[in-house]
């Protein structure tokens, strides 16, 4: 995960211990050198310095005890151990994003934060351009069961530990002055706290969103339901095997105008078979009625991909819903 240079007082390198597996080194340096040598740790990409160890080192030169690098000068005979660095992998963020809104209306952008150190992360949005000005409004939002039923508003840093997801979302309203084409561009930012150490780490995400023209626009969802075990209907869920589990994909027309000509695509999920033929024909709305294309002939047992071909129209603000039933196999 790192590399450790020994410069000498010039800068110099001069040498470059392999670091075994388990983050141990070792040199001999010679006898006959006797001036000061500086440490320095460089992290491969995606980790950073974070503390070192230094007590106790002769003609120790002071310096920042987090930047990876000190200088002592070693004593004439002897061994000199516990020269150690500190290094944490930078957090992770995912992913930058791009989407459509329409005027006056309201869209959510989902970034998963992971934390690889116990700390606090600090949540921010940043405008990199808009246009028109003051067109749009972007606010930070916490998805706590990342699966969007609740969202509550950043506005403090939020204690996190090693291994520890946060669903983060970023909900941008676009003004009723922002017209067809008119975009905003930002950058969503996490900036960790690392607990015992002053060390901080940033990490960003870069999101755009476009404003339509005055098109139906369909959002649609997934949830599954274990229904052998009797669980909740949810975007993720548990199971064994000869569970059978309810998927329903959601479709809503959140937009201004109709949306027609409406095709469905999926798939069995891996380890899963149907329990029985995909409900077909399945009314979704008054108006919007969808029929099973795939699979042909439609049976029990199948597995691969599923696709839907609806005749009629989803008008503003409706919604509804296709369904499918698997068993996990065993």
């Amino acid at each position: 995960m790192s590399n450790v240079d020994i410069l000498d007082s010039a800068g110099a390198i001069l040498a470059t211990p392999p670091i075994a597996p388990d983050g141990t080194w070792s040199y001999l340096l010679s006898s006959s050198y006797t001036e000061a040598i500086t440490l320095v740790v460089t992290p491969v990409a995606g980790y950073l310095a974070i503390s070192e160890n230094t007590a106790d080192l002769p003609d120790l030169v002071a310096g920042d005890p987090h930047d990876g690098q000190f200088t002592f000068t070693p004593e004439m005979s002897g061994t000199q151990t516990g020269l150690d660095f500190g290094v944490v992998q930078v957090p992770g963020l995912t992913k930058d994003r791009t989407t459509t809104v329409g005027r006056g209306q309201v869209v959510t952008l989902s970034h998963i934060y992971t934390a690889t150190s116990d700390g606090a992360a600090n949540v921010s949005i940043a405008e990199i351009a808009s246009n028109p000005t003051d067109a749009f409004v972007a606010v930070p939002y916490l998805d706590a069961a990342c699966d969007g039923s609740a969202l509550t508003p950043i506005n403090a840093p939020i204690a996190v530990t090693a291994g520890q997801q946060l669903c983060i979302v970023a909900r941008v309203s676009a003004g009723s002055g922002a017209g067809a084409g008119s975009n905003f561009d930002f950058q969503l930012n996490v900036t960790t706290e690392f607990d015992n150490t002053p060390v901080t780490s940033t990490t960003s995400n870069t999101d755009e969103v476009v404003v339509a023209a005055e098109l139906g626009q369909v959002t649609l969802s997934k949830t599954v339901t274990n229904e052998t075990q009797g669980l909740t209907e949810g975007t993720s869920n548990q199971g064994k095997a000869g569970d059978v589990l309810l998927y329903r994909i959601y479709l809503e027309n959140s937009s201004d105008a109709p949306v027609n000509n409406l095709n469905i695509y999926d798939r069995t999920p891996p380890y899963t078979r149907l329990t029985e033929p995909v409900p077909d024909p399945v009314v979704v709305t008054p108006n919007l009625t969808c029929n099973v294309v795939s699979p042909l002939p439609n049976t029990a047992n199948y597995q691969g991909s599923l696709e839907w071909n609806c005749t009629g129209s989803l008008f503003p603000n409706e919604s509804g819903s296709v369904y499918f039933r698997t068993e996990i196999s065993p």
